[in-house]
């Protein structure tokens, strides 16, 4: 009988891979990069974004640092060794699970094309690094 293999995941990996994401995400949604197009695009302010910007941005590390867990099994399964490894590790997993269901999600709901593609480049990003940065920084 088969069974799945022990892994050991690091956690200051995970913990690296969580804050990445979440410094891609400030980056991705700043004025530097996106910030303007993205509030048109979702019909918000800065303001009202600050209103619960607290527990927004409590729930987004927190669902960023589950993805960063779940990821650096799946590098661990695939016996990710190199950087590159990594990083397509990272690009199959958004693509299975990222991308399709929040394509399907947006194509139901009728959200914007452009705000579909904003948002799906900000977690291919996220997921390639963080790959990368989970096998930079194995058990």
């Amino acid at each position: 009988e088969e069974r799945m293999l022990p892994v050991q995941i690091n956690l200051w990996g995970v913990a690296a891979a969580t804050a990445f994401a979440m410094i891609v995400g400030a980056l991705w949604y700043s004025d530097l990069l996106f910030a303007k197009q993205w509030m048109k695009l979702i019909g918000r302010t800065p303001e009202d974004l600050q209103k619960d910007g607290g527990q927004m941005y409590l729930l987004t590390a927190l669902c960023w640092l589950l993805a960063a867990y779940i990821l650096a099994h799946a590098v661990q399964y695939v016996a990710a060794d190199t950087w590159v490894e990594g990083g397509v590790t990272g690009f199959w997993a958004w693509t299975g699970f990222v991308f399709t269901t929040n394509l399907i999600h947006g194509l139901f709901e009728g959200k914007s094309k452009k705000l579909m593609a904003l948002n799906l480049g900000y977690t291919l990003v996220g997921f390639i690094g963080m790959g990368i940065i989970l096998v930079l920084l194995p058990d």
